[in-house]
């Protein structure tokens, strides 16, 4: 059984609790006025940030760079055998509009696909109406999945187009994960630090 990524560090103090609180009535803007987005059942994500140990690995993402140090510690990294993320690539300049796409070993399973969270230095989730943006999975007929993936028959690509109103440029990191079944926390985690900027 997967264990969530609170499980696997016992011994972490909580340095950052990510809420995201949406009700099927409604859910509040977590980056102003200028982005809105339907509501959604309620999902708690807490992230862990660690004691630096052997223990808790990193994100596999560079953390030389200030771009890349928007990304904070991930709590359950994903193997890329597990979720690879093909588009963009870390620390790509994106326009307000942007893809994000790549494959799951078993995303397909329930048709679970993924979540992708679009997360600014404070560890605020920034997508239209505070929530992650859920991916389906899509058709695999005709498409070839990433060296390393592990094949299964629920293997399966994903994708989707992601709108974040700037006025400047804005570092993000982006989460693309799946959910701990019961309890909603992140599993399974890719981060991708990227520089979100408006048209020049």
């Amino acid at each position: 059984m997967q264990t969530s990524g609170r499980e696997r560090y016992p011994e972490l103090g909580v340095a950052a609790v990510i809420v995201l609180a949406f009700a099927a009535f409604g859910c509040s803007n977590a980056v102003g006025d200028n982005l809105t987005g339907p509501a959604r059942d309620t999902v708690v994500i807490q992230v862990n940030t660690p004691t630096p140990t052997a223990a808790a690995t990193p994100s596999p993402t560079p953390t030389t760079t200030p771009l890349a140090k928007v990304c904070s510690t991930n709590p359950d990294p994903a193997k890329p055998s597990e979720i690879q993320v093909q588009e963009p690539e870390p620390e790509d300049r994106v326009g307000p509009i942007f893809h994000v796409r790549g494959w799951g070993s078993r995303i397909e399973r329930d048709s679970v696909g993924v979540e992708v969270a679009l997360v600014d230095s404070r560890l605020k989730v920034v997508n239209q109406g505070g929530v992650p943006t859920h991916a389906p999975p899509q058709p695999r007929a005709g498409r070839i999945p990433p060296r390393g993936l592990e094949i299964t028959r629920f293997t399966a690509p994903f994708a989707v187009d992601l709108y974040l109103g700037v006025t400047q440029p804005m570092p993000i990191c982006i989460w693309v994960f799946q959910q701990e079944p019961g309890t909603g926390d992140p599993i399974n985690v890719v981060q991708v630090p990227v520089l979100v900027a408006p048209p020049e």
